[in-house]
């Protein structure tokens, strides 16, 4: 997948809805970052309104020192172009 530069693209955890127990949107404690564009994961298992949530404030500046932080197939997908 192309960036394009007028994509939108962000870096944020997976946020589910707790429908179970009532919770509303819930964060998973094992979860890893996703890298999105245009609300849609690189990895193709999430999707998110872009610019509805702010669940990180890690940005593409610890692609590099961190990369435990963040799904592996986002990631590469991300890093490739």
């Amino acid at each position: 997948m192309r960036i394009k530069k007028d994509d939108v693209v962000e870096f944020q955890l997976p946020v589910h809805d707790d429908v179970l127990f009532g919770k509303g949107d819930i964060i998973s404690v094992r979860s890893k970052i996703h890298i999105y564009v245009n609300g849609k994961s690189l990895c193709g298992k999430y999707y998110m309104v872009p610019k509805q949530y702010e669940t990180t404030d890690i940005g593409k500046e610890a692609l590099f020192p961190h990369p435990e932080y963040f799904c592996k197939v986002c990631r590469q997908r991300y890093l490739r172009g």
